[in-house]
Parts: C-alpha cells; structure tokens; sequence
C-alpha cells in the first residue's frame, strides 16, 4: 500500500510534465506550419514564372498564360455604332482567378506593364485589378 501511495504522485508529475512538454511541441508545430504556409505561397508564386532570367529582349521574366485563362478573342460584332468583341473568359471565377495569378506575378516583383504584355492586356487592367485589392466586385459580397 505504501508504495502505491508513492508511485501516484510521481506518475501525476511525469504526466504533467509530459502535457509541458506535449503544448510545447504544438506550439513548435503552429511555428512551422506558419512557416511553411509562407514558403508555399512563395513557391505558389515562383511556379507562375519559367525563369526568372533575362532573355536577349531584356524582359525581366517570361510569364506563363494558362489557356483557359487568357483573354480570348472572340467574334466582332456591332453593338449600337461600336464594334466589339464577344468574349467568353470574362465569367466571374474565371477573372478571380487570372487576378489571383496577376497578384502572385506583381507581388514576384514583375512590373504591371510586363505582366499585360504577357496576357495581352494593357497595363491599367492590372493596376485596376490591383487598386481593387485583387478582388473581383462581384465577388465581394459572397461569402467563401
């Protein structure tokens, strides 16, 4: 009896201290989660670049345009005394994510005038985006 009136304390000690130890290691694991997180942003942003390496025309990188989000011409048609161009890349999840594309690029440190010459835009479709801190109006207001 006497020794189980001695091992008890002792196992609640070990036990405690092992629950010290345990918010430690979270805490070392929140740490390195934040970490990583921003590494993987980063490299998020890097892979949105070929290389970051001068070419003979002195572009500062050269930009990948996915398919499925680059501007696409479509047919001309008259609307009042206006020509224009039917386009069917202009959707709302669609533009969300070119801009979050053009906000890693600009954030990568490419100018906005290089990242509209990539995607065959003018350079004040980029500043817009960004003015509006990336975010789509028509997405402001829904919740995600």
């Amino acid at each position: 009896m006497n020794d189980l009136h001695l091992a008890l304390p002792a196992t609640i000690y070990r036990v405690s201290e092992l629950e010290k130890k345990l918010e430690q290691l979270m805490l070392k694991i929140d740490t390195h989660n934040q970490t990583i997180g921003v590494q993987i942003n980063q490299i998020k942003s890097c892979m949105v670049l070929k290389h970051s390496v001068p070419n003979e025309a002195g572009n500062i990188a050269n930009i990948i345009v996915p398919e499925e989000l680059a501007y696409s011409k479509g047919k001309k048609f008259k609307k009042g005394k206006t020509m224009c161009r039917a386009t069917s890349n202009k959707k709302t999840e669609v533009v969300a994510r070119r801009w979050a594309l053009w906000k890693d690029q600009y954030n990568a440190g490419i100018p906005a005038a290089v990242i509209a010459r990539a995607w065959g835009c003018d350079h004040s479709t980029i500043l817009n985006a960004r003015d509006m801190n990336w975010q789509n109006y028509k997405l402001k207001g829904s919740k995600s």
